[in-house]
């Protein structure tokens, strides 16, 4: 009286599964008739979770590139994924922006650069202008200038540019940072469940996957 059931796995060969599953059926049956799924093959879901977080995880040792950013902010695992108005808008923005990679001007220093471009962060202050300005007009701010970009769905181009920037901050926090092992294992933890969406059960099941192999580290 009083015991609590747990969700278990139960992993069957291929070639023992017409044998085997019988029984199992049978065995849930039998022990007050439990409920119990069965799933062929290798989860859909799982493999979209997995590459959702091996992407958040390269993304901030990735010199936040127009392309790594726009992989993950794209992925369909993404519970903060900001919808498109077209396909391919956000890489057309971001080609319009003149985005090439690193969160601001210091991802350049010592370079050839001497203004502000081909950062993510003058890129999203010019998308962000453009839904006040008319393209063309010049803007100053802190000492630069910035060409306002408009764009035709200012709630899409809204939604893109909030999304963006905090994926920027949290991925920049990440990697300028120092913790013992148990503490990355909670912060990495925090940072993929702020993103990754767990929807319905086998999404949550796939999330809870992830989370037991980062508690492993814990103990290494």
């Amino acid at each position: 009286d009083g015991a609590v059931a747990a969700a278990q796995e139960v992993i069957v060969p291929p070639a023992a599964q017409e044998g085997y599953l019988a029984h199992l059926q049978a065995a849930f049956l039998e022990t007050g008739d439990l409920p119990w799924s069965q799933e062929d093959g290798p989860s859909p879901v799982l493999g979209r979770v997995l590459e959702a977080a091996e992407l958040l995880l390269e993304l901030p040792t990735s010199g936040l590139t127009r392309a790594a950013v726009l992989r993950v902010l794209g992925h369909p695992a993404l519970g903060r994924r900001p919808e498109a108005p077209f396909a391919g808008a956000w890489a057309r923005w971001c080609g319009d922006l003149g985005i090439v990679r690193g969160l601001d001007r210091r991802a350049w220093e010592g370079s050839y650069l001497d203004r502000e471009a081909l950062h993510w962060d003058q890129g999203l202050k010019r998308l962000a202008l453009g839904a006040f300005l008319e393209e063309g007009c010049a803007f100053a701010l802190d000492g630069a200038r910035y060409t306002p970009r408009p764009v035709a769905d200012l709630a899409a181009g809204g939604a893109f540019l909030e999304a963006a920037r905090r994926l920027l901050e949290e991925a920049s926090e990440l990697c300028g940072s120092t913790r013992p092992l148990r503490a990355w294992v909670d912060r990495i933890s925090t940072f993929l469940e702020a993103w990754i969406a767990a929807e319905d059960e086998a999404a949550t099941r796939a999330f809870a996957r992830v989370r037991a192999a980062l508690e492993g580290l814990r103990e290494a």
